[in-house]
């Protein structure tokens, strides 16, 4: 019996133990240093161009933190800044399919945009993008008559009027140069089956 006990005392003296080492308290973690204006500042004019994780490495913060801070100041988030859009937004304003096209448009210079650091969010300047769309050889790239935003089916609408060019099917443009719409056919994939500039 006292063998019983002497067991069941060591096994209760090492459970109390191990709790009691699990317990103890913690090293308090180091309190980040206060905002200052400049911190905000800064916090504002990044926040449209990197994610909250790359501006709180860039601060000496957490991602946490800086999400905290923008939410406290009313900063908006990278994709709901004004005079920004969303590649995914654009591609709902212009009733496409995929957001892909508006993503090459920005990496091939067609319109002033970024992506957001360390995050796949795509940015498009609006007043670059309303530039663009007005100009015919943009028309290319989308069909105008998918346009969902009615502001801008309507700068589309006059820019067309003003133009005064007319389109040209594929059938017109073989006929012209005497050749067959197959050949037509093998120009880059943005105009096929697109009306060509006259």
């Amino acid at each position: 019996m006292s063998l019983l006990n002497t067991t069941l005392d060591s096994s209760l003296t090492m459970l109390i133990t191990s709790s009691l080492k699990v317990a103890s308290p913690q090293t308090p973690s180091r309190k980040a240093p206060p905002w200052s204006e400049r911190d905000l500042k800064r916090v504002q004019e990044l926040l449209p161009f990197y994610s909250p994780k790359v501006v709180g490495r860039m601060l000496g913060r957490s991602e946490d933190a800086i999400k905290i801070k923008r939410q406290r100041q009313h900063i908006k988030a990278s994709s709901k800044t004004e005079e920004w859009l969303s590649a995914n937004r654009v591609m709902r304003l212009l009733g496409m399919p995929d957001a892909r096209p508006v993503i090459g448009w920005v990496k091939k210079g067609l319109v002033l945009g970024h992506q957001v650091t360390s995050d796949d969010t795509w940015m498009v300047h609006e007043i670059s993008l309303r530039r663009w769309i007005v100009s015919p050889i943009s028309w290319l790239y989308f069909d105008s008559e998918h346009i969902q935003d009615p502001h801008l089916a309507r700068l589309i609408e006059l820019a067309q009027e003003h133009w005064g060019n007319e389109w040209l099917t594929t059938r017109q443009v073989a006929d012209l140069k005497g050749t067959t719409t197959r050949q037509i056919g093998d120009t880059p994939r943005a105009l096929k089956g697109r009306r060509l500039l006259a």
